[in-house]
Order: structure tokens, then sequence, then C-alpha cells
């Protein structure tokens, strides 16, 4: 053919490394093949017509006609791999390869180089075992997919690819002379693998140590697969890992988000539940890997679109090693992930899976990107649900869970949204066997403190914004301020002590927008502080808490009611401008005087109260004493000894019959000197709209002159009658003033007379004279609701 086109062309005869010859096999003898020169365009190429052709099936004795190309005008270098001239001038090599150099070096295939593999090493076709092992490199210019075998059926080893470097670690199961034969192909070919290289392996040892578990993938670790597919910056670049703790963790970053999960399985390719754990913080992937014991794993990563990505042969020999499982209820991933910051939660306090805690207590906390509702759980495998050992605390923009562990121990901290749906977990751990927290108290809400919620029903800047209130004396004061009238109650729980259900240990006093709840402990021990609204229902609540054991305050008393103080209602009823906005009234001399601007016409009754001193019904009215004018009423209250009192002022329409109770003051006075008398008895006829100046005092000295001093207009005669008449002259100031004597007198009564009805006196005020007791008289009468 060559003669017809006027191409000169020589034939060479020699040896090949054929489909049939073996690795490191000597050459000696006769020329067994013959292939040819040819000369084009001023030099002389190698050209293997028969082996371009097809070449030779050994299972079937078979030539199987297959075009391949390297055979026409190879490179000599090339080859010279698997073609030996008798004439070694005809290699077309300087220098030249000798004889002995071709039978020991590897065999090179035709598709090792049509593959792009470079180079392969050793060199060299027999490769003797080190401890029982053989390792060959090979590298190529782009991506391939590869397989071995060992005397054709066997696989016992791995190989890694990474970097277009293959490298095998190959362990023979028995000594001895064995074949190796390695395949590639590329990734997007539907040919089959083709062979590239093969090996003589000699054998004189076994590492019985080594065991390739069957469930093994090939390439072990990471390789250019798994980083197609995403995973990049493996902290392990080799296909084993040695581990003397059991423990270990592999790392990757991600380029793009990936579902990810992980198995472990043992040398006999059985699962081995519980003890990978998942953890992604922003482009990182960590699978955190606890042995149950010393031997051979294989940990496998998949992702839930392409399936499986890598694998990697995990070895531990330390006999001592024996890691308990992670608990069953823990979800991978572990820890905040991207469907974490799906959900809205951002920024956590940790991006570690497992919190290890000293003392038993830790706070995980989120940045709130939206307004979200949340709910958490607190399990173990023992335990399954741990109740009310979290409380949460929500801000505008953060979120933080407060555990406190039951004892020591694993559990796992779950969290959910307002529809519980499952967003993330942590793992957390305690091994400090001391560690016993007691639960939070049943009774108790979450969220815990002041929450969007709590704004949204209408309190605004809370005074404490931790959910938990540590008081050393027992008592506190909470307040928020509103953005609208409310009307709310409260209630003081717990379950260290019973409280008695009529006890009041909360006073509230609601005035410029302002709430302020004053709160006072029975006893040391854990409280729940609950808000509600009387349209809203339930609003917040705290903890409270004390470990003073000295704490022991009584409760407010019985006759005081919520809200204390002027309030909203208080000004709907018409009882403006108070003179003290305060709701506790602290009065060292036990003396003192309130008002308030009336704006509609209101009749008055105040009453005082109290626990500490025991208070007839006409007590009760004759330590107060009121009058109103120019629209405003003025209460003066003289307390008959130290202690804590209460003020009722007591309202009545001008349409009404009933009097209803508008406010009350709660007052407290420690000077122990104090022993203020009553104000005189006032009858039905008294008007509230005169004024007593002098005696305000209802018990008068005996065998003395009294002076009388009070302005009761509209009237023609103003008397005291004691044992005789004793009249007062109208002052031209308009008072009615004189003296009169109690001399041989039990009783003195201040009487009037009108013209309107000149034959009648009728009796307005009444004094007792001496130190005698209170008796009950005539006191001026009125329905109360």
């Amino acid at each position: 053919m060559c003669r017809l086109v006027g191409v000169q062309c020589q034939s060479v005869s020699g040896f090949c490394k054929g489909s049939s010859s073996k690795p490191g096999q000597t050459t000696s003898g006769d020329s067994h093949h013959t292939w040819n020169m040819v000369y084009l365009e001023g030099r002389w190429h190698m050209v293997d017509t028969a082996w371009g052709a097809g070449h030779v099936d050994e299972n079937i004795s078979k030539f199987i006609f297959k075009y391949n190309e390297f055979y026409f005008l190879t490179h000599p270098a090339l080859f010279i791999g698997d073609h030996y001239p008798k004439k070694t001038s005809l290699q077309l090599l300087e220098p030249e390869v000798s004889q002995k150099q071709f039978e020991q070096s590897v065999h090179h295939r035709s598709h090792f180089y049509s593959l792009g593999l470079i180079s392969s090493h050793p060199e060299t076709a027999v490769i003797e075992t080190d401890k029982g092992k053989a390792s060959i490199t090979m590298e190529s210019t782009g991506n391939l997919l590869f397989l071995f075998s060992l005397q054709e059926t066997e696989d016992p080893g791995l190989f890694r690819v990474i970097n277009h470097e293959a490298k095998f670690d190959i362990y023979p199961q028995k000594t001895g002379q064995q074949i190796l034969q390695i395949f590639a192909k590329t990734k997007d070919t539907k040919e089959a693998y083709q062979m590239v290289v093969d090996y003589r392996i000699d054998c004189k040892t076994v590492d019985s140590k080594m065991k390739i578990p069957k469930c093994l993938s090939n390439p072990v670790g990471p390789s250019w697969l798994s980083e197609q597919s995403g995973l990049h910056s493996p902290s392990h670049d080799k296909a084993v890992i040695y581990t003397q703790d059991g423990c270990c963790t592999v790392s990757f970053t991600m380029e793009k988000e990936l579902k990810l999960t992980a198995s472990l399985k043992s040398d006999d390719g059985k699962n081995i539940f519980y003890h990978v754990i998942q953890a992604v913080q922003d482009h990182k992937v960590d699978f955190s890997v606890h042995l149950p014991q010393a031997g051979h794993y294989v940990l496998q990563i998949f992702d839930s679109v392409v399936g499986y990505l890598c694998n990697y042969l995990i070895i531990c020999s330390n006999p001592k090693v024996k890691c308990p499982p992670f608990p069953a209820l823990l979800r991978n991933p572990v820890g905040p992930n991207h469907d974490t910051v799906k959900a809205g939660l951002s920024q956590p306090s940790h991006l570690d899976p497992i919190i290890h805690t000293e003392d038993g207590c830790c706070t995980i906390s989120f940045k709130l990107n939206d307004f979200v509702k949340l709910s958490s759980s607190l399990k173990s495998d023992k335990m399954q649900i741990i109740l009310y050992h979290v409380i949460q605390r929500t801000e505008k923009h953060k979120v933080e869970f407060l555990i406190r562990l039951p004892h020591s121990g694993s559990y796992v901290f779950q969290i959910f949204d307002s529809n519980n749906r499952y967003i993330c977990n942590y793992l957390l751990h305690c091994s400090n066997l001391q560690v016993k927290r007691p639960p939070y108290p049943s009774i108790l809400h979450n969220p815990v403190g002041p929450s969007q919620d709590t704004e949204m029903a209408g309190l605004l800047e809370p005074s404490h914004t931790d959910p938990i209130v540590h008081t050393e004396d027992g008592s506190f004061t909470l307040s928020f301020s509103t953005d609208r009238i409310l009307n709310t109650t409260v209630s003081l729980k717990s379950e260290d002590m019973e409280i008695e259900p009529n006890s009041t240990y909360v006073i509230q006093s609601l005035k410029d927008f302002k709430l302020e709840l004053n709160v006072r402990l029975p006893g040391s021990g854990s409280f729940v502080l609950q808000i509600f609204d009387g349209s809203v229902g339930y609003i917040c609540n705290y903890l409270v808490t004390c470990s003073n054991p000295k704490v022991k305050w009584p409760p407010y008393p019985s006759n005081l009611h919520n809200p204390v103080g002027p309030n909203p209602d208080t000004e709907k009823a018409g009882l403006m401008e108070p003179s003290h906005p305060d709701p506790v009234i602290h009065s060292e001399d036990g003396c003192f005087t309130i008002s308030f601007l009336l704006m509609r016409e209101l009749s008055i009754f105040p009453t005082l109260h109290s626990d500490e001193v025991q208070m007839t019904p006409e007590m009760t009215q004759r330590h107060v004493f009121h009058r109103v004018t120019d629209g405003k009423v003025q209460i003066k209250v003289h307390l008959p000894r130290s202690g804590t009192y209460v003020l009722h002022v007591n309202v009545k329409h001008e349409n009404s019959n009933v009097y209803k109770h508008q406010c009350n003051y709660l007052i407290i006075c420690n000077n122990p000197t104090v022993k203020w008398p009553p104000f005189p008895l006032a009858y039905e006829d008294w008007d509230e709209q005169w004024e007593l100046i002098e005696p305000v005092e209802g018990l008068l000295p005996e065998n003395k002159t009294v002076s009388f001093k009070l302005r009761v207009p509209d009237v023609d005669e103003v008397s005291v009658k004691g044992k005789e008449f004793f009249p007062l002259v109208l002052s031209k100031d308009g008072y009615w003033e004189g003296s009169c004597s109690t001399v041989d007198s039990k009783y003195m009564y201040v009487t009037i007379r009108s013209n309107n009805d000149p034959k009648t006196s009728k009796f307005v005020l009444e004094y007792h004279v001496g130190e005698r007791k209170l008796r009950r008289g005539s006191y001026k009468a009125a329905s109360l609701k």
C-alpha cells in the first residue's frame, strides 16, 4: 500500500507486550511480532497496523476489530513501551532503551495515553510490597474514573483521586506473585473501562491488621467527583483517617447550599446509628464521628439530589475506645444551619453543634430577622421530653433560651416555629455528676419576661427586660409605659409555698400612662408573676427568685384593691389632679391631707381600714374628715396609731343612691409615738361643704374651756350644747366662733337652727369629753357598693 502511494516503508521485527504478556516477563529467542516504519515529511514514523485495527480478546481467543489511532504514527518514546525492535537502532531513540529496561518497565497501554494519563509510579512492572502494602501513583491531564483488580477478581485495596492524581494502596490477602490491573475512563463516556496499566505485585507478608470493608467505595476520600458536587477544601485529603481516641471531624467548604447526610458502617457493612452528627455553618459542613469501639469503619456522605458523594475509611486501634451513641432524638444537621436562617433566626450565640456546660446551665440566643413565634423542647434518650427546664426570652430582634439541665448527661434541645415545624437542634452535654437543677415552675409560660406580644398588648418600655428577677430583700418594683388605657390584673403564684387565695402581695398603680407593680414576696423561693388584661387576657409573666431565708413579707392589707392610688377609672369618675399621685403614702406624724379636683357633682365618703389595728365601724369613718369647697375635695386623715392602713375614697354620683369604691391608698406610718384621736362624729345634717376650723379632734379635755370655730353658711344660729347651751357668734369673715366649757359634760354637740324651722335645733357634730372609748353613735349612714 505504501509503494502504491510512493511512501517509503520498512518492516521491523522484534518483541511486544501483547494481551497475553505478563508484567516483568523476559523476552528471548526469536522475534514474535512485526510492525512497520514509514517515512513521511522527512523522518521515520512508527506504525502497527495490526494493533491499530483491533485487539485479541483472550477470554474468547478472538480478534476484535476496533480502530485504535494510537498505533499510527506513534511517537517513538511511547511506542517503545510495548514494541522492542530486534535491531535497537530502529527504536528511533537517543539514548536507546535496553532490552532489560523494556522488560522491567511498566506496560502503559494505548488507552493510558489516549485518556490523558501522563505518568505512573513506580515505573517498574514489578512491585514488592512494603509491610503488606503496594502503592501506585498515576497523574493525568484531566479527571478520570478508575477501577482496579487483583488477579482479575479481587480488589483488596483503595485509591484516592485528587488534583489529577490517583493513588492506589493495594493490600494483597495472600503472599506470592499477583497481577494488578488498573482501568480508567472519562466520566461522560458510555464506553467501558479500559485497561491502562498492569503490575506484578510480589507479596512477601500480608498486612492482617488492614481490613478493607466491603461497603467501602472507590475512590476513597475526597475526589474531583465530590468537588464537582460542591464539596471543596476537605479537612482530610487522604483516604484513611486514623484516630486514637475514636473521634474525628471531617469538614468541607460548600460553594452552594447542599442537603447532606452521612452514614457510618462497620467493616461488615452494618449501619452504625447515632454516631455521626453534622453541623453546617455558612459555607462549611462538619461531620463529627464518635466510634463505638476500635475497628475499621466507613463514613459515607450523600447529597439529597446527586446521591452518593464520597466516603472515608476510619481506623481506630485503641481497644479502650468506647464512645456512646449520640441521642437518638438528635436530628442532623445539628446546630444552626441554612434552614435556621430561612426560618428567620440568624447570628447564633453558639455556632458549634455541641454545647458543653460544667454547671448544667447555658443560654442560646439568635437574632430575629422578623417577628417569629417560637417554642422549644428539651429531650433525652432516657427521659424523652423534659418539662420546665427551658425558659424563653423574646425581644424585638432577639430570642434567648435559658436552659438548666436536671442532672449530668446528654440532651437534645429543639426549636420549633409557631406551626410546630422543626427548625434546628443542639446537643447539650454536662459531665459534672454534682449537677442537679430543679425545674422552672410549671405555671411559668414561655416566652418569659416582656416580648413582642407584651408590646402588642400595650405594655412598653419594661423596667425589667430580663425574664428572671432576682431580689435579695424579697421586694421590687416592675414598671411599663402604656400607649392605651388598660384594665390590668396581676397574680403571684408559687409552687414552693402555699399562698392564701385572698392574700395580696402585689399592688398595682396606673398614672401618666405608666403601670407600676410593687411586689413583695411572702418568703424565699421561686415565684411567677403573671400580668393579665381584661380584654386581651394573659399578657406576660416573670420568674421571680429570692434566696434570702429571712424574707417573709406580710401580705398587703385585705381591704386594698388594685389598682392602688389614682388611676384612669378615678379620672372617669370625676376625681382629677390628685395631691398624692403615688399609691403609697408614708406619714411620719400620722396626719396628712389628700385632695382631688371634682369635675362634676359628687358626694364623697372616705373610710380608713387596717388589718393591724382593730378598727370598729365608727373608727373607719371618724379618723377621716373631708370637706368639699370650690370644686375640690380635701380629706384629712388622723391615724389612731402607727401601722399600715388603707384609705378608701368612695363616690356617689348626683343621681345615685349608692356609694361606689373609686380609689384607695396604702398608708404606712412607722412612728410608734403616733396616737391621733378621732375627728368629731358628723351627723347626717352636716354638710360636706361646711368648714370645721376647731376643734378638729373628736375628744375634748374635761373641765376646760374650748374654742369653737366653723363656717356654716345659710343658718341663723349655731350653738354648742354641753351641760349648758353656748351660742356661737357669726364673725365678719363668715365664721361662727365662741368658747364653751366642758365642765360636767360627757358629750358636746354642735347644733344649728334656721328661720325655715326656728323651733328645731339639728345636731350636726358630736364630741366626746374625756378619755373614754368611742361609743357607737348615730354616725352617718351610707350604702357602700
